[in-house]
């Protein structure tokens, strides 16, 4: 049986307008540790550190990458989020985000080995809908995939 504890961090160097990575490292009774995933944000105050300021998407890093790579962004709505990949040719290659996320930061691993990939130019894109479904927001980005 696994115990969950909750824990919260304070950065107390932070500074408005400036980005943010972050990992948490899980230490088990065996002493074995694991990595999350790392979770970006941007801040728009020092008093206000909850909520993005926009809407954003960011280059993956890393970028080239090989086998897989993180794609971040943020949300300063809630929206229905769908994050999906394409080749070069339009053609799509994964749906990595079909779901409704709240205003916040977000990090999702992109991974050639799960999409049976090659080597290429993938391009990523994101779109976030409202409730009535518009899109209120929509950015896309490159990423290289070398094997």
């Amino acid at each position: 049986s696994y115990y969950i504890r909750e824990t919260y961090f304070v950065d107390q160097s932070i500074e408005p307008g400036k980005s943010y990575a972050y990992r948490v490292r899980a230490t088990f009774a065996n002493r074995h540790s694991e990595y999350s995933d790392t979770i970006y944000t941007r801040l728009t105050s020092v008093e206000n550190n909850v909520l993005p300021a926009e809407f954003e998407l960011m280059q993956n890093y890393p970028n080239p990458f090989n086998p897989s790579t993180t794609i971040a962004y943020t949300l300063k709505n809630g929206g229905h989020v769908k994050l999906s990949a394409y080749d070069m040719k339009g053609e799509l290659v994964a749906h990595l985000v079909d779901e409704y996320q709240y205003a916040g930061s977000y990090a999702k691993n992109f991974s050639s080995e799960t999409y049976n990939l090659s080597s290429g130019v993938y391009i990523y894109r994101i779109d976030v809908l409202n409730e009535g479904g518009n899109n209120i927001f929509h950015e896309s980005r490159k990423s290289v995939l070398l094997k």
